[in-house]
């Protein structure tokens, strides 16, 4: 008898964390980039803006995580699971669950 094997969240987990990064890091540079040229091209020193800053990069951190999050779980794990009950993607998402027995 053959153990059953459960979803692989370690490659889920690294692919998130790879896509996370590297796209958190890409977003948050162009748009430091294109903070830090407005607020020199207005005259200004950035060291007035520093906390506005750090909080658009945190928000755009999160942004990336939660995204990179789903991908990863939408490629990775629910494949698995709904691939061992025998349905496809599309029947899992449409399933209604609002009326019970």
């Amino acid at each position: 008898m053959e153990a059953k094997q459960g979803p692989k969240y370690f490659r889920a987990w690294f692919f998130f964390l790879g896509v996370a990064l590297v796209g958190g890091l890409a977003v948050g540079f162009v748009i430091g980039l294109i903070a830090g040229f407005l607020i020199g091209m207005a005259g200004r020193d950035a060291n007035d803006y520093l906390l506005g800053l750090q909080i658009m990069g945190y928000i755009v951190g999160l942004l990336a995580s939660f995204v990179s999050f789903r991908w990863s779980i939408r490629r990775y794990i629910i494949p698995q699971i709904v691939g061992s009950t025998g349905d496809d993607i599309a029947a899992f998402a449409d399933h209604d669950v609002s009326t019970t027995v």
